[in-house]
């Protein structure tokens, strides 16, 4: 359907007589060649809605741009993001720390990088089944995003292991107690299907202060720090 504020059939006699439709719902130009050529334009008022120089394409013409946007909303949302959880995934964190690595080239800012494995959860798994398992995820990702800033991102980058860089968080002893609160986090238990669930977490966090680092370097030494945790028990935390 064309927009457009005709009152008359004339024009729209004069429109058909210049147009021909093509199947598509469209229009296009009389062929001059022996080929039809599809229409193309801006919008009524246009100079291929008055049919002299740029051909108009008439069908959805306001929809078809609102729908695209949003689509490509969608496309663009879901590959940096995990659909489980909804928290950024490992793609979009890692994007993230390049541009914080880059401010600390030209500013004076300290992060920290921190990964967070859950102890307990392929035995939830095991046990319990994957809904549970999935149930625990989503609480836990609720969790530490209501523990954490507005300036910090939470992501999930494996089946139970997360990563959170913390934007200036006030070194070595600011690192600790963001630590210790997540432990505090997971100390109530997850209620799902009716069952009352624990899961514990080790932790490794490294400080990134030197413009050197890249976003890579970062989370190996997270991933070492981990190791770490990791070798010395359950529910443990270090930093390097």
């Amino acid at each position: 359907m064309i927009h457009g504020g005709f009152s008359d059939a004339k024009p729209w006699r004069w429109l058909s007589r210049k147009f021909a439709r093509c199947p598509g719902g469209g229009t296009s130009r009389e062929p001059m060649n022996g080929e039809t050529e599809p229409m193309t334009g801006s919008g009524p008022g246009s100079s291929g809605y008055l049919g002299r120089a740029t051909p108009y394409k008439v069908h959805t013409l306001w929809a078809r741009p609102l729908i695209s946007a949003h689509a490509r909303g969608e496309r663009h949302h879901r590959p940096q993001h995990d659909s489980l959880t909804g928290l950024p995934d490992r793609a979009l964190l890692v994007e993230r720390l390049q541009h914080i690595v880059d401010r600390g080239r030209r500013e004076s800012v300290n992060y920290a990088v921190m990964l967070v494995d859950l102890d307990d959860f392929k035995a939830i798994n095991a046990h319990f089944g994957n809904a549970a398992g999935d149930r625990v995820l989503i609480e836990f990702a609720q969790r530490v995003c209501r523990l954490l800033r507005p300036a910090d991102t939470v992501a999930r980058i494996g089946g139970d292991e997360f990563a959170i860089l913390l934007e200036q968080p006030g070194g070595h002893a600011g690192v600790w107690r963001i630590a210790h609160r997540l432990c505090q986090q997971l100390q109530p238990p997850f209620s799902t299907q009716g069952l009352t669930l624990h899961c514990r977490a080790c932790a490794g966090a490294t400080l990134g202060h030197l413009p050197c680092y890249r976003p890579d370097d970062l989370l190996r030494r997270a991933d070492q720090a981990l190791s770490r945790a990791k070798h010395s028990g359950r529910a443990c935390f270090a930093v390097i």
